[in-house]
């Protein structure tokens, strides 16, 4: 039971951080994003933000060279968002990312930097999974949770 309030509770983590992120991305002009671009990449300039850009080039399926320059902005991105959380942030959410599952030192943490790069991994994967299948706009616009309050239980923890 407390190992799964634990996953809950960095699952919400990574949700935040994704909505963080895309409403970031929507708030990139897209001249901006063209001009950072290399030679030859053009955008398609009726898409209205970044975002509704990527999840179009996503959901085409190519990976294409723009799609890696989206992914190469996004990544850039997630480390900024991975660089404002606490030490102790980082180690929950490392705990739930593939870095964890391949590190071979069970008693130890790595450097904080590897921690910052494969939760930023994990961040990214989320980003692209909610540009594949928005799940979680849907649930917050719907009022709905990711779990289920018993009788009594609050959403909030009171002191």
């Amino acid at each position: 039971m407390f190992e799964e309030r634990v996953r809950i509770i960095i699952q919400e983590k990574f949700e935040e951080l994704v909505d963080t992120a895309i409403d970031e991305l929507k708030a990139l002009n897209m001249e901006d994003v063209q001009n950072r671009l290399e030679e030859g990449c053009k955008l398609d300039t009726h898409f209205e933000n970044f975002w509704a850009a990527f999840v179009e080039e996503l959901q085409q399926g190519a990976e294409s060279m723009l799609y890696h320059t989206f992914i190469e902005l996004i990544d850039d991105m997630c480390l900024q968002l991975i660089q404002e959380l606490s030490v102790t942030e980082l180690k929950l959410m490392w705990l739930t990312s593939d870095g964890c599952l391949s590190w071979e030192e069970p008693a130890e943490f790595p450097e904080i930097e590897q921690m910052a790069r494969d939760v930023s991994d994990e961040l990214l994967s989320w980003i692209e999974q909610e540009a594949e299948e928005p799940e979680f706009a849907s649930a917050e616009d719907e009022g709905e949770n990711n779990f289920d309050l018993h009788e009594g239980e609050s959403k909030y923890l009171h002191h």
